[in-house]
């Protein structure tokens, strides 16, 4: 069974995903995360401070629930996940830098009207990739 901070709630990966302008939250990055047939979620849920001990950028002090909250979660692509993790390149990219791109990101997005389409597939999709049982879809927009 997954470790707690790899449970999301149903709430947080909404919010992740509404605050996200369907964009990789790398500030050069251009990459949607759901496809243009809003078929296919190609975002990514990282953590910003690793999930286990193991992990990239581990915080000793943070427990499961603050390690799996909104604020320690940032939707990025395939590729930019990869990077920001990667065991050679890690230190390229502290928490505070991550951060930062999650702030800016969100803040850029948050006046964005939420597009129903796009919402409704990627809420399918979430549900299957990250094992949620039923994302509740009221009031989503």
């Amino acid at each position: 069974m997954a470790s707690k901070a790899r449970q999301y709630k149903p709430s947080d990966v909404k919010k992740l995903f509404a605050l996200s302008g369907n964009q990789c939250a790398e500030p050069g990055c251009q990459r949607k995360l759901v496809s243009d047939d809003g078929h296919n979620v190609l975002a990514e849920i990282a953590h910003i401070c690793a999930a286990s001990e193991e992990g990239p950028r581990f915080e000793a002090s943070m427990d499961d629930d603050q390690r799996r909250s909104f604020d320690n979660l940032i939707l990025l692509c395939d590729e930019h996940h990869k990077m920001i993790d990667n065991p050679e390149t890690v230190d390229q990219y502290p928490a505070s830098m991550i951060k930062e791109w999650k702030m800016k990101h969100e803040e850029g997005n948050k006046d964005i009207p939420v597009n129903e389409e796009l919402s409704r597939s990627f809420i399918q999709n979430a549900e299957k990739i990250y094992n949620i049982d039923h994302i509740d879809t009221a009031n989503f927009s």
